[in-house]
């Protein structure tokens, strides 16, 4: 990975107003960020004024508040499921960058009272990509995150559900992790009273749970199906007391 300086990191930091002292502590930011820059950088392969704007925007959309999840952690999460693609050879590098400039886009816009968030996400991945230099992987990439709403049936595109399964690799974490994920949801709709909130996110859960798979590849499916289905059930089963 190519690291960032200290120095600059913190200058990138600030430039983006991410330096809140009062609230961070700046060591854990600067880990954070200077894992966010070098596997922003990985995508491009070299660093530019073009592509430090670039990963100024993105970091400041999902550096919004009240992104309990739809934060950069995600973002990093996601990207760190991309080894179990990368390394089958079918899988050419170009479709690997679409594959990875999904990723950093596809929760870009969020607003958790809207339905539109993958609509203006996609959107904004292409003029992004244009922006900085990258446009062929724009409207692919635009593609793909039209999916993550995770409403489609019968769906057929094989990069889309690799994203789709990325996407809800979280749902088959160790129990304590997946609690801290559901925790920071409620976090995000913490506007909306406990009545009204818990039988949405039963549903919300139950319709990921009486699929015949949650996920969509063979990959995902062997290694987070079983823990999925555990973690779903006992807490839908909490929720339901």
């Amino acid at each position: 990975m190519i690291e960032i300086s200290e120095k600059s990191l913190a200058e990138l930091l600030e430039k983006d107003k991410l330096l809140d002292e009062k609230s961070h502590d700046l060591k854990i930011i600067s880990a954070v960020h200077n894992e966010s820059f070098s596997r922003w950088i990985e995508l491009f392969g070299m660093i530019d004024e073009k592509i430090v704007y670039g990963y100024n925007n993105i970091i400041e959309l999902y550096s919004q508040p009240n992104r309990y999840y739809h934060n950069i952690n995600h973002i990093l999460f996601c990207l760190n499921q991309l080894g179990y693609i990368e390394k089958y050879p079918a899988y050419s590098k170009e479709q690997i960058a679409i594959l990875t400039w999904a990723i950093w886009c596809h929760d870009a816009v969020y607003n958790a009272n809207s339905n539109l968030n993958e609509g203006f996400s996609s959107k904004l991945a292409i003029e992004l990509a244009e922006e900085i230099g990258i446009k062929s992987l724009g409207e692919p990439a635009a593609e793909l995150i039209l999916f993550t709403d995770h409403k489609q049936v019968n769906l057929t595109n094989k990069t889309a559900k690799y994203l789709l399964d990325i996407d809800l690799a979280i749902l088959g974490q160790e129990p304590h992790v997946f609690d801290i994920y559901d925790a920071q949801i409620r976090a995000e709709y913490i506007h909306v009273p406990d009545v009204d909130y818990y039988p949405a996110r039963i549903n919300v859960l139950e319709s990921f749970r009486t699929r015949s798979r949650i996920y969509y590849t063979d990959e995902f499916w062997n290694k987070y199906q079983l823990k999925a289905e555990q973690n779903l059930k006992r807490t839908i089963e909490r929720y339901s007391k």
